[in-house]
């Protein structure tokens, strides 16, 4: 099997319905237009063809509590000018490889995927936090709320999914897997 690489800032240097598989694994959150690179997915993608994207998990329990108490998540943390300036002097100017530019939850990407024309077939996690028993009270509370919302609601908003245990418990990194439609 052949690997090929492309620059997701850009339209990627394939023919349309080239490949069987993509994978993007820890790329679209580098990057200033993740939806833009998802509808090239879709374009180089066959007809069945199967796209595994991974980004970091900003929706997992940790994260939320992280993001209410200090206005930023594990990964994305606010981006000074200094901040910037060390790391393109660390990254040889290639600060987009080592910066966390773009935050994508869940929500984002599973929409950006279906407005591509992507079917989602599922959503996983790497692997559980070890320090989740400590947000325990608090995903309990969040799970009780939401038993609180319509049926109609949950379908609508994602409820069990953002709730699920890739998404909610999940670990650093939320991959999702979806179809291109035959």
């Amino acid at each position: 099997m052949e690997i090929r690489q492309g620059d997701l800032s850009t339209s990627l240097p394939y023919a349309d319905a080239e490949f069987d598989y993509v994978t993007c694994i820890e790329g679209l959150e580098h990057i200033e237009n993740p939806q833009q690179a998802i509808r090239e997915f879709a374009r180089v993608l066959k007809p069945g063809g199967h796209l595994v994207v991974s980004t970091p998990n900003i929706l997992n329990v940790e994260e939320r509590m992280k993001w209410l108490l200090f206005g930023y998540t594990s990964h994305f943390k606010p981006l000074s000018r200094e901040h910037v300036t060390a790391t393109r002097e660390r990254a040889g100017g290639r600060d987009e490889v080592l910066l966390h530019m773009n935050p994508i939850s869940y929500s984002e990407l599973r929409f950006s995927l279906e407005k591509a024309g992507f079917e989602v077939v599922g959503a996983f996690r790497d692997r559980r936090k070890p320090r989740l028993w400590l947000y325990a009270p608090v995903t309990q509370l969040i799970k009780l709320l939401a038993l609180g919302i319509p049926e109609r609601k949950k379908r609508e908003r994602w409820t069990r999914e953002l709730n699920s245990k890739a998404v909610l418990t999940g670990g650093n990194t939320l991959i999702q897997h979806a179809v291109k439609p035959d």
